[in-house]
């Protein structure tokens, strides 16, 4: 990160339409006192028998991790002790250069057990709001976090950012949405609806971060596959810009954006098995239009 720390500060200012960011990165100020989120009080939640076959919104190997109480363990839901520290420089790198502050208001999808967006919490003062799929996940978190964060929730991802019934994050209410391995879970569909609702969620010049992406679920002839998601994805039509390249500027729900791609072992140094299926993986960056 200290080598590409510039160049992606200069990116990343540009996305927000600051010509010089070095002095700092600051978003437009502004948005509400409080964070109006409310957790939906129900939520059908995947039972621990689900055929494979069924399970394009979750892991599997996650939901077993869960039951066996891996949140009290220092490699968390992670299946290699050796991937937390790669996790945790990518959160505290993230949180550099986005140059989160005490009062900053953080979404993060997917947020496991809590662990990362405590750390932010700690680290950075922000005001974190956590969505995760897995109750007991949410429930070992708010028994540890729950005074640090401001809420936790159990909810699916796509409904929880999408703009129906099911959706009750507000719009225009986070400074930075942060996300890392949980939409290589999902089908490729699920992974545009959750980027270019994030949009809408981030205040003006706020940005987002969808880490180790690379992978899809797809499910053929009801058998699941996984299925590489090349970068030149985000630039389809319908996705994030029709310009089939990996960076541009889009607009969603009337909003502007900018977006880039880049690879995850050349944006933090460190990634989760690089030696492996890491060493492919790539982030997604973009930012709020200022105004």
């Amino acid at each position: 990160l200290e080598v590409l720390a510039e160049p992606l500060a200069a990116a990343v200012g540009r996305m927000r339409g600051q010509p010089d960011p070095r002095p700092g990165l600051q978003l437009q100020e502004g948005g509400p006192e409080s964070l109006d989120v409310s957790c939906p009080s129900s939520f059908a939640s995947p039972a621990a028998g689900v055929e494979a076959q069924d399970a394009l919104m979750y892991n599997l190997h996650y939901v077993d991790r869960a039951q066996g109480g891996m949140c009290d363990r220092p490699k968390g839901m992670w299946k290699n002790i050796s991937a937390g520290p790669a996790t945790r420089c990518k959160y505290l790198a993230i949180s550099r250069l986005f140059h989160l502050r005490a009062g900053h208001r953080v979404l993060n999808l997917g947020a496991a057990c809590g662990h990362h967006l405590h750390l932010l919490a700690l680290e950075s003062g922000v005001r974190g709001v956590g969505v995760e799929l897995l109750p007991s996940n949410v429930a070992w978190a708010r028994s540890r976090f729950g005074g640090d964060i401001e809420a936790l929730c159990v909810a699916d991802a796509v409904q929880a950012t999408s703009t129906s019934k099911l959706g009750f994050l507000p719009n225009a209410s986070f400074e930075a949405v942060v996300s890392n391995a949980m939409l290589r879970e999902l089908p490729p569909q699920s992974q545009c609806a959750i980027v270019r609702s994030s949009v809408r969620l981030l205040a003006p010049g706020g940005c987002a971060w969808f880490g180790w992406l690379g992978d899809s679920k797809v499910e053929v002839h009801g058998k699941l596959f996984v299925k590489w998601l090349p970068t030149s994805f985000w630039s389809l039509p319908g996705c994030l810009s029709s310009t089939g390249n990996s960076a541009g500027r889009g607009s969603v729900h009337g909003i502007g954006f900018d977006f880039t791609t880049v690879s995850d072992v050349a944006l933090f140094g460190a990634v989760e098995y690089e030696d492996t299926i890491g060493a492919s993986l790539y982030s997604l960056l973009m930012c709020r239009e200022v105004a």
